[in-house]
């Protein structure tokens, strides 16, 4: 997403460059070359041309244009240019006008879509009138946003941003409460290759998990570990979770023989994500219950605040969950130690405030 929404913004700044500008990776460096042109562009490569300037033998400036691509996996941003780039006027202004008035600009890149001369300008219209749909959808209007994404994906199979489409799209389809539809988007978008095999199964997984359908969510859990190769902290996100669904599954040995070794892998960091909080967020919660079944009730304690800590972190959605749990582990322990009755109070203040139907679940469970 982060690629994504880099283009967005430079699309939207292209008036200040003069040209089009890519920035891509090449042995692991950033490359990045200004005053060129889009020339095309595909789910598999981008073709420019460069403009260089050289001096000859006699000190005269000589202006050389020369053919290049690079592979789109290998991009990390691309601005198109109204000005000596390839982007046309009317897609720019139309882009201009999203936020002003939405209604206009929409039609007028419904017109780009259908009647611009350049291959380029009639795909992007096409994708931001879509993502335009997607960015503001609620549960009402997801199936009309994600109609709008299909259009897409059915126009360009092959499409420069295929990867962004079918990532909204099943987000949409998730939003709507189109189970099946974002199961059969999860499974077609494994086809893009890394990282978005990876990231398909791990949505299918977390899927098939709010389901209750356990056995499913291990295996696309599996599926999404193996699909991430070196990237360490996706592979012990889709471990934690492959946790989860094992403890949920009553395999309680199995779940904890994953969830604790990721807790203490200090190698799990990554710089341009939240995987790696996101996997030590699912981990806990999983290592947390298991103490709770064992009775482990400070390591229990511990356990759920930290994963409330690093579900917080994230934007999760399990961090109440894990309070409720740790402020259950506290009134366990008030009766031995002083300080866990202030923090089973501090913790009842908390989920009162923020979580009010967990925390009459765990007084429940304490009652029962």
């Amino acid at each position: 997403m982060t690629r994504f929404l880099s283009v967005c913004a430079l699309a939207l700044l292209a008036p200040a460059l003069l040209a089009d500008t890519i920035g891509y990776m090449a042995n692991k460096n950033l490359q990045q070359e200004n005053n060129v042109e889009i020339t095309a562009w595909s789910w598999k490569q981008v073709d420019y041309t460069a403009t260089i300037e050289k001096t000859d033998s006699k000190g005269d400036l000589k202006v050389e244009k020369v053919k290049k691509s690079v592979a789109r996996k290998d991009v990390v941003t691309l601005t198109r240019s109204s000005e000596g780039g390839s982007m046309s006027e009317s897609l720019f202004r139309a882009l201009s006008e999203l936020g002003n008035d939405p209604q206009a600009a929409i039609e007028a890149l419904d017109v780009e879509a259908k009647t611009a001369t350049s291959p380029l300008n009639k795909e992007e219209a096409r994708f931001r009138i879509a993502g335009y749909f997607a960015a503001n959808a609620n549960r009402q209007s997801a199936k009309f946003a994600a109609d709008k994404l299909r259009e897409y994906l059915t126009a360009y199979k092959d499409g420069y941003f295929i990867g962004e489409a079918y990532t909204l799209l099943g987000r949409m389809q998730l939003l709507g409460r189109d189970n099946d539809g974002a199961r059969a988007t999860f499974k077609e978008m494994v086809r893009l290759g890394p990282p978005f095999d990876a990231k398909a199964n791990q949505a299918r997984g977390e899927l098939e998990l709010n389901l209750g359908k356990y056995e499913d969510a291990l295996g696309a859990f599996r599926d999404a570990a193996k699909n991430a190769g070196a990237d360490k902290a996706l592979k012990a996100k889709a471990d934690a979770y492959a946790s989860w669904a094992l403890y949920a599954n009553k395999k309680v040995d199995e779940a904890k023989g994953i969830a604790e070794p990721i807790t203490k892998d200090e190698s799990i960091n990554d710089e341009v994500s939240v995987d790696d909080e996101a996997a030590l967020a699912i981990a806990y919660r999983v290592l947390g219950d298991c103490m709770l079944d064992s009775q482990s009730f400070e390591r229990a304690y511990d356990a759920h605040m930290l994963a409330a800590y690093y579900a917080w972190w994230v934007g999760g959605t399990t961090e109440g969950y894990s309070l409720a749990q740790a402020y259950f582990a506290a009134k366990k322990l008030e009766s031995t130690d002083e300080k866990f009755k202030d923090r089973a109070e501090k913790l009842r203040t908390a989920l009162e405030a923020g979580y009010p139907s967990e925390l009459k679940r765990v007084n429940d469970k304490l009652k029962g």
